[in-house]
């Protein structure tokens, strides 16, 4: 293998670190509209196809070569490191491949979620989801305020409040997000909740059990 082979090589696990980045970004455009779910795993599978493809061409390359020079002891330096960068080129090319079958996996399960009415990362990922709650912090008047503050420890609580819905718009489906808010223009009354004491016959005595307080806020409007 000389340094054209060895170029190649280099172009062919470019294009595969391209197709696994694809791959991501065929599931993460999914975000807020998802269209042709079927068409983009069956896109995505393709790329795997292709990835596997040129793990084939790279093994017969080093099978050529170890064939044809490693058993005669004849490497020259060069030949060394194009049979190394071979190697790793090999290596790289399965963590791609492993990277998108998890990519693919991850993407199926997440609309699963979505189709019984619960969002996760794997469809709506935590960086595009914050910048959306963001937008919607900002839009807010003075007496609306969403359930936590917007930040990126508390993404995790916004996950499990939100619910989704998926309508079909155009031949297409539309994911609807419904984000709790409250409203601070109402008026409640706290109550402390307390426990009775309690005669204890044997002892002779009322015995008062100890907690942590408990409270309940009752709307003065309702």
């Amino acid at each position: 293998m000389d340094s054209e082979d060895r170029d190649s090589i280099t172009k062919n696990q470019q294009d595969l670190e391209s197709k696994t980045t694809r791959i991501g970004f065929d599931s993460a455009k999914q975000l807020t509209i998802i269209k042709n779910v079927n068409a983009v795993t069956l896109n995505n599978s393709e790329n795997i196809d292709k990835i596997i493809s040129h793990i084939g061409q790279y093994d017969k390359i080093l099978g050529s070569i170890y064939n044809q020079t490693y058993k005669n002891f004849n490497l020259t330096l060069v030949e060394i490191e194009n049979y190394i960068q071979g190697l790793l080129s090999l290596k790289n090319a399965e963590s791609y491949i492993d990277a998108a079958r998890i990519n693919l996996s991850n993407f199926k399960e997440g609309l699963n979620m979505l189709f019984v009415g619960k969002i996760t990362p794997d469809i709506l990922p935590e960086k595009t989801f914050f910048k959306i709650l963001s937008a919607l912090e900002t839009k807010l008047n003075n007496t609306l305020y969403l359930p936590y503050p917007v930040t990126q420890n508390k993404l995790f609580h916004f996950y499990s409040v939100t619910k989704s819905n998926i309508v079909p718009i155009n031949g297409g489906l539309v994911l609807i997000l419904e984000i709790p808010l409250f409203e601070d223009n109402s008026n409640y009354n706290l109550f402390e909740i307390s426990t009775l004491p309690l005669f204890h016959p044997e002892l002779n005595t009322f015995l008062v059990e100890t907690s942590v307080p408990n409270f309940i806020a009752v709307n003065t409007d309702h």
